[in-house]
């Protein structure tokens, strides 16, 4: 999407869950610009809760936000960012002067080494809420925009979350921000004590992997991870995750810094707290950078289970509220054709297969990296999203006819789904 988008086509189109793995993690960017990088948030006055709207693209929140004067932009909610971030497409759009140009090591997913801007005295607006910064970091998103499909504009922190609490509907598609001192809790989830580290929260878990001792451990709760949980290279390694005999699909997350390869299984279960969640899909990282090569900690638990609960987010009692709904009695299910796609062109509406699993439906009806979708049972591809192609390959038995661009080659394939992990 053009980043001149209005207000009223920042709001359509809201999408299908999608299966990718992805995280906005970018907890290295306060070693990069210190305690500035952090900001203060002028609150709005007269109100003790704000409620916003907002939209999910996969399992992202997408807020509008604008920069000093700009147009609504696209800015991503998360958890797992100790610090605002905008793109650099965003920061021309928006007429700020950026500074500078650096290459920083192990900052997110990824196992690249990112190109990292800034600019100086940069306020960012969410409805009345003004976040002042004395500086912040820009960062291209070009490639990550590709993973999922759409612009992305910036990413909002951890200055909401020290500011407020912060209550999640996923349901409702809308956040209350609520004035710590005044905020009282009247539902019936169940608070989990966090810790805060680098103005990121962890939370106590205990995986349980077929095979294997149970994982026990500090993870972090992301809500800008796309999928439901994972686990660091280092834990993989500790825990020899990697057996021939346990089911799983080569993959890759897509971060700030590229791609991280990991391997996708079937858990038995993650416990937290007194809640048991059953035979989620979780990634074993293998990678050997960045954040999910990272010792210090267990893994993540990413939006794909925190989605199935109402969440409220409390820095100020270091609590994290679990609220379960219907949604926690749904299955987890993993793409099931064996291909991951990318989107590219001016709209994301050209499909490309970036990565095909061996001996997968994609692999067996002769598909290859390289290839673009132009079709779908007889619907041009353009007619879908990302997120809804992704969705379509998770039903188990499926069949799809597929007309596909290789070079100058047309081919007319059939690809029949199964489970795969």
């Amino acid at each position: 999407m053009n980043l001149k988008c209005r207000l009223n086509l920042f709001v359509r189109n809201p999408v299908l869950i999608s299966s990718l793995v992805l995280s906005l993690d970018i907890a290295g960017l306060t070693v990069v610009f210190g305690a500035a990088g952090s900001g203060s948030v002028q609150p709005y006055l007269g109100k003790s809760t704000r409620i916003i709207p907002f939209i999910r693209h996969g399992n992202h929140i997408l807020l509008a936000v604008r920069v000093n004067d700009s147009q609504p932009l696209r800015f991503v909610l998360d958890t797992g960012a100790s610090a605002s971030v905008i793109s650099k497409k965003a920061a021309e759009l928006a007429g700020l002067n950026v500074k500078g140009q650096h290459r920083v090591s192990n900052l997110g997913t990824g196992e690249g080494d990112p190109t990292i801007s800034r600019s100086e005295n940069v306020t960012l607006i969410l409805n009345d809420i003004r976040i002042q910064k004395k500086e912040i970091a820009v960062i291209s998103f070009d490639t990550l925009e590709h993973a999922v499909g759409y612009s992305i504009d910036g990413i909002l922190g951890a200055e909401i979350f020290k500011r407020y609490v912060v209550e999640l509907d996923y349901n409702e598609n809308q956040l209350a921000l609520s004035e710590p001192d005044s905020y009282r809790y009247e539902g019936r989830g169940q608070a989990l004590p966090i810790e805060l580290k680098n103005d990121r929260p962890f939370l106590k878990a205990t995986a349980l992997i077929p095979g294997a001792e149970p994982i026990e451990g500090s993870f972090v709760i992301d809500i800008g991870a796309q999928g439901t949980m994972s686990l660091q290279s280092p834990i993989v390694e500790k825990y020899r995750l990697l057996t021939a005999n346990r089911k799983s699909i080569e993959h890759f997350a897509h971060g700030a810094a590229g791609e991280a390869p990991e391997m996708l299984v079937r858990a038995e279960s993650l416990r937290l707290g007194t809640f048991t969640i059953n035979n989620p899909v979780v990634a074993l990282s293998t990678a050997t950078k960045g954040s999910t090569a990272d010792s210090s900690y267990k893994g993540v638990i990413g939006a794909g289970i925190l989605n199935r609960y109402r969440v409220t987010i409390l820095y100020s009692q270091k609590q994290l509220i679990l609220e379960p709904t219907p949604a926690c009695n749904e299955p987890f299910e993993a793409d099931m054709s064996g291909g991951s796609l990318i989107a590219t062109g001016p709209d994301f509406k050209v499909f490309v297969i970036e990565h095909v699993v061996a001996n997968s439906p994609m692999f067996e009806a002769g598909l290859r990296a390289g290839d673009i979708i132009t079709s779908i049972n007889g619907k041009p591809a353009e007619a879908y999203t990302l997120d809804d192609i992704r969705e379509m390959f998770k039903r188990d038995g499926q069949q799809y006819k597929l007309d596909v661009k290789r070079g100058s080659e047309l081919l007319n394939v059939t690809v029949r789904l199964r489970k795969l992990i």
